[in-house]
């Protein structure tokens, strides 16, 4: 799913206050038992318990996600009998809203408050939402809870969950950004599949090896810095780049450090648009990106090997298992160029999000604690999504580092080092001014430093408006 397309128009329409506490459902009291009679000559009758009251019924808590088929519906399915199951006060209604509506579906039921009581999305809606509005501040409810564990989640998964340290969302698990390539299409060029790359440029140089042209069409790509989309932040990142200072809450990509960081990244992409055709590249891409380029069907562009290496998140890894069984393939750290110590990429948490107006904020919050920090979730939702649990205690139990063999090299190697998606008002937007920017360097041919420059300063204004918004 590309969360980073969808637009944030029609939120910043959004106003009132936040929903400060549950609506609890009333439940009446039984009335008073009757006492017995006795009758005037007979030996009085022993008296009566109470009758017990009758148990309160369970609020509902109105979800939505988009897990509507295979291993991840029953697994999402399963999590919320489990919920259901095991509360006393809560039970929640789970409706399916198709990953590329959901956020549109919730900006508008917010708005005419009806919203979900809570709801599956990423980290980026904090910084989006959290500054208009836009969500319920769940830090009181933490706070009352001896379960929650700040110091138990992965410290950047921890920052992703709050806007200016009041948490706005609950993560269930935090996806890092893999470098996937595929073994098959590596022999069949004589690579060793074994003794792999450790630098950018030898990663390239085996991409190069693994095009196939018809003339100059493109049939089979090797890689391409932005297939199946854009990086920026994060190949920023491999790079040493920063885009984000929260102390000034200025957006720093073209500052002195860093513009010549991005003004370099720009040019790279530049580089495989002249060398393969930027206009054959985007027909590749709109022949195969469908359904994020076939992720479930064995026809998709993962599986046939019209894809050489590339760069995506963890959640593909459990696909081939499923769509592409029979396909070799291996993941790494994305790697940084020579001599550049940079970092392995970037950081996103996946959430439990609970809109402004919501009739349960509660209950949300019960059911977004719940994923995030019961170990059979752990276990029976992470694992089959290939994503990593948010908490360490959770993470680390053998079912995880056996169902996830990547897990270690992720928890030691990647989650302490990536460079986190900042927590930051329109943070999307950020990404999106980035990426029309080096857009207009390969279509137009025009400057990376002046674009940069532009993209920076419009990110900023949406940053500065939203702050004058909260």
């Amino acid at each position: 799913m590309d969360s980073r397309k969808l637009t944030r128009r029609d939120l910043l329409k959004l106003g009132g206050a936040l929903t400060a506490g549950a609506v609890l459902a009333a439940c009446a009291q039984p009335a008073p038992a009757p006492q017995p009679t006795q009758a005037p000559a007979a030996k009085a009758e022993p008296t009566k318990a109470p009758a017990a009251p009758a148990p309160a019924a369970k609020q509902k808590v109105e979800l939505w996600t988009g897990f509507g088929q295979g291993r991840m519906a029953d697994a999402m399915n399963g999590a919320v009998k489990r919920f259901n199951d095991k509360s006393d006060k809560f039970v929640v209604e789970h409706i399916v809203v198709p990953w590329g509506e959901i956020m549109n579906k919730v900006i508008q039921s917010t708005a005419a408050k009806n919203p979900p009581d809570v709801y599956r999305g990423w980290a980026w809606i904090v910084g989006d939402h959290a500054p208009i509005g836009g969500l319920t501040d769940l830090t009181p409810f933490a706070n009352a809870d001896a379960s929650f564990k700040p110091d138990d989640y992965w410290p950047a998964t921890l920052e992703q969950m709050k806007y200016q340290g009041k948490i706005y969302a609950i993560s269930i698990s935090t996806m890092i950004w893999f470098l996937y390539y595929n073994k098959d299409r590596m022999k069949e060029k004589g690579v060793d599949t074994e003794k792999t790359p450790t630098d950018l440029e030898g990663w390239e140089e085996v991409g190069h090896k693994l095009y196939e042209l018809d003339g100059k069409k493109v049939n089979k790509v090797g890689f391409v810095p932005w297939i199946p989309w854009y990086n920026l932040f994060g190949w920023g990142a491999t790079r040493g780049a920063e885009v984000w200072d929260p102390n000034t809450q200025k957006c720093i990509a073209n500052d002195a450090k860093n513009k010549p960081i991005f003004v370099a990244l720009f040019n790279w992409h530049k580089g495989y648009a002249t060398k393969y055709g930027y206009e054959e590249l985007q027909a590749f891409i709109t022949t195969y990106s469908g359904n994020t380029f076939g992720r479930n069907t064995p026809e998709g562009a993962w599986y046939t090997g019209k894809l050489g290496i590339w760069a995506l998140e963890t959640w593909l890894y459990n696909d081939f298992k499923e769509y592409g069984p029979k396909v070799s393939f291996g993941v790494t750290k994305m790697p940084s160029p020579k001599g550049v110590k940079g970092k392995p990429g970037g950081l996103t948490a996946n959430m439990y999000l609970v809109p402004a107006n919501s009739k349960n904020p509660a209950g949300g919050y019960a059911f977004g604690h719940f994923m995030g920090s019961d170990p059979w979730v752990a276990v029976n939702k992470c694992v089959p999504d290939a994503v990593l649990p948010s908490r360490r205690s959770t993470a680390t139990q053998p079912e995880v580092l056996s169902g996830l063999p990547w897990a270690k090299m992720v928890i030691d190697e990647i989650v302490p080092y990536v460079m986190p998606l900042p927590s930051m008002p329109a943070v999307s937007g950020y990404q999106g001014r980035l990426n029309t920017a080096v857009t207009n360097v390969l279509t137009q041919n025009a400057d990376p430093a002046k674009e940069l420059d532009q993209a920076v300063e419009l990110a900023q204004k949406d940053v500065d408006k939203l702050l004058k918004k909260s």
